[in-house]
């Protein structure tokens, strides 16, 4: 899905919302309600941007640390979220070494 709209439109700021980061994570003013089933996830125009680990598992996991995953659950999850964007045979990889379709699987896992 492509969301296309002029600079200041709040495109970023709706697919925050929709994804549950706001105001949870980045807070700022809102009104309304906004209602989602899953947890869809985001890639913004750098996905480069949104991968911080050097390895393909590593970056996975460092977003449920932040999320408070307890270590235990972490082997689960991460193949499960590599499972689901295809990148479970590269969890070893460098992240700079995937090409840019696998970089924004790899921010979408994270």
């Amino acid at each position: 899905m492509l969301l296309l709209g002029p600079s200041g439109a709040g495109k970023s700021t709706l697919l925050l919302t929709l994804a549950g980061l706001m105001p949870r994570v980045v807070h700022a003013h809102r009104d309304g309600n906004v209602r989602a089933r899953g947890a869809p996830g985001i890639v913004f125009q750098d996905a480069d941007a949104q991968i911080c680990m050097p390895t393909v598992e590593e970056d996975v996991a460092f977003g449920l640390e932040n999320d408070g995953v307890p270590s235990a659950a972490m082997p689960e999850r991460v193949d499960a979220a590599l499972r689901a964007v295809g990148l479970a045979e590269r969890r070893a990889t460098r992240a700079d070494r995937l090409s840019g379709g696998q970089r924004q699987r790899l921010a979408l896992a994270g």
